[in-house]
């Protein structure tokens, strides 16, 4: 809370905390700063704390390090586990970027950074960090932005988040500065590790994750590692059978896709809201869902048990859900067996190679 006197001196009152007394200690009603009164008076509290006042002149406080950057100012930000600091130096000072040891700390080149425009910028905010920055390293997080490749090698840093303390880092000269690798990017990069992307795309991608690394390295930072597929580690003969099965599971997934496609036509299609019959037999499963609740509301449920659940079209789809449930437990256990993430990776029959979702 903050005061002002008729003199235009602001007065803040601030926590202080002091060992407790052997004896419990008698309240202390208000007093006068300055020759006023403060309403409201202050007692001492059961934590045996009390308060003090520190005098601050006009607006200091709204344009202090301790505004807007609290745990800056007081030093207590510090790196955690698997965390460390990433200087950016300049001939006026220095800001440490504190970010995780995972390799997605980036060292862009001050030219190569950009803003995004239309983020709240505050000029204080900046100057804040500039003058503590003079003075002694000051420990920040990093902000986060898209990173890209120029035609002339160098590495682009479009941010996202962060614009102050990018902007601080420069103005104390710093030729480096350090930004988190954005998720977008980064999930770009994996897609191409992983081989989801083919083409002049994925040459380009490589083309980006070998810059990064080359500048990672050149920084003594920790290197970024794309997602890559898993290695197949079972005998040529069990990874036969994991490819067999995976061609069934693709074989199944089609039958079962024209079985519902077959119970829609018989069911006719659905209603509301209002889809193409092309539409609906895109995915099929789904609007068959939707067409067997739309006849429950119409007819009730013993109308669709005795009509829609015992027709033929229903039985074929019941015995193919049984295969199909079966054949999972046993892809689980093949793929475990191979080395893979049975969740998110599975052998492509036709090419044999390891394809992994996110």
């Amino acid at each position: 809370m903050d005061f002002l006197d008729e003199t235009g001196t602001r007065y803040q009152l601030t926590e202080a905390v002091e060992a407790p007394a052997a004896a419990q200690k008698a309240p202390v009603w208000p007093w006068v700063v300055g020759g006023l009164a403060l309403a409201g008076g202050l007692a001492w509290m059961a934590s045996s704390s009390h308060w003090k006042v520190n005098p601050i002149r006009g607006e200091e406080i709204e344009n202090s390090l301790e505004y807007f950057y609290p745990e800056t100012a007081s030093g207590r930000l510090r790196p955690q586990r698997g965390e460390r600091i990433f200087r950016s130096r300049g001939p006026s000072g220095s800001i440490g970027f504190i970010g995780d040891k995972d390799g997605r700390m980036i060292p862009i080149e001050a030219q190569y950074l950009s803003l995004t425009e239309g983020n709240i910028f505050t000029p204080q905010k900046i100057d804040s960090l500039v003058e503590e920055a003079s003075k002694r390293e000051i420990l920040v997080y990093p902000g986060y932005g898209d990173v890209s490749l120029e035609s002339d090698g160098h590495l682009h840093g479009h941010m996202r988040d962060g614009n102050h303390r990018v902007s601080a880092a420069i103005e104390l000269g710093a030729p480096i500065v350090w930004i988190l690798l954005s998720d977008s990017t980064k999930q770009q990069l994996d897609e191409a590790g992983l081989g989801h992307v083919h083409g002049a795309y994925h040459k380009s991608l490589s083309k980006l994750y070998k810059a990064i690394r080359k500048a990672q390295k050149a920084h003594g930072a920790p290197l970024f590692q794309w997602k890559v597929p898993s290695k197949i580690r079972v005998s040529p003969s069990e990874f036969d059978d994991l490819v067999a099965a995976e061609s069934q599971m693709i074989d199944l997934d089609r039958s079962l896709d024209m079985a519902y496609k077959n119970r829609l036509k018989s069911m006719g299609f659905l209603k509301k809201p209002y889809f193409s019959e092309a539409e609906q037999l895109q995915r099929a499963a789904t609007f068959d869902r939707m067409r067997i609740n739309e006849l429950r509301e119409e007819h009730g449920r013993e109308w669709v048990f005795e009509n829609v659940l015992f027709s033929k079209e229903s039985e074929v789809i019941r015995i193919l859900l049984q295969e199909r449930n079966a054949l999972v437990e046993r892809l689980h256990t093949l793929r475990t067996n191979a080395g893979l993430d049975p969740r998110t990776e599975h052998v492509d029959p036709t090419t044999k190679k390891v394809f992994r979702r996110f």
